[in-house]
């Protein structure tokens, strides 16, 4: 409790509450292996969303490296201004070997069209290659999409339990951090050389057809002339 006089409020318990709460999942999520089936690799990076639909959502990142402050300012920054915002404020604590970097951001999640707009944040860390992101929605969120998705170098696997869904994230560095990645997002559009390959058939199919008719058309004028002669 904040002393009389002091100037200094002290923190509301909800918030005091989340914020450890949040970091509890965040160590648990950094130290847990990823899928059992699989190889127990540890995760580069672990992202939580707190999301209310009121007001801005609550993004944390923990990092299994520490980084700098001017490389979590960077990512939170960079992030930012592909969500349309302005760079937000950001709030750094180092507490038991695990870095969180934690601001508040609009754009990530849409509660009329229940969109999580996971495109960004895999921009962001992409070079990370290994990282989950995980989104808690706080009331009745209509999630849009429960698919996993893979198209390399990109994969995710999607887990979604009650109000929460989990988003396993994988990208290949093979060949280096991708320059660009494939949309989670945007559903893939129609493909473009069969949508042109289908546009020449139907050119050749209307130009046999028009054929067709004219040779036709022409044999009964012809006809016709031939009948009117004799």
């Amino acid at each position: 409790m904040a002393c009389k006089g002091s100037g200094v409020r002290a923190p509301s318990a909800p918030l005091t509450t989340r914020r450890k709460l949040l970091t509890l999942l965040l160590t648990l999520w950094l130290a847990l292996p990823a899928l059992p089936l699989q190889a127990q690799q540890a995760l580069d990076l672990q992202v939580t969303v707190f999301s209310t639909g009121s007001g801005p959502d609550t993004l944390a990142v923990a990092y299994a490296k520490t980084p700098s402050d001017e490389e979590m300012r960077a990512d939170f920054n960079d992030l930012a201004g592909q969500l349309g915002g302005a760079s937000p404020k950001l709030k750094i604590t180092r507490d038991g070997g695990i870095t969180v970097a934690e601001a508040e951001l609009s754009g990530l999640t849409n509660w009329s069209t229940g969109l999580v707009n996971l495109d960004p944040l895999i921009d962001t860390y992409k070079r990370f290659g290994h990282f989950r992101a995980a989104f808690f929605f706080m009331g009745r969120f209509p999630l849009a999409s429960r698919e996993s998705f893979t198209r390399p170098p990109l994969r995710v696997q999607t887990r979604v339990q009650g109000a929460a869904v989990d988003y396993e994230i994988w990208v290949d560095q093979s060949g280096g951090v991708p320059g660009e990645l494939p949309s989670v997002t945007r559903k893939p559009g129609p493909d473009f050389k069969v949508a042109l390959g289908i546009a020449a058939i139907a050119l050749v199919v209307a130009v046999g057809v028009f054929l067709i008719v004219y040779v036709i058309t022409t044999h009964r004028r012809r006809a016709a002339a031939s009948e009117g002669n004799v």
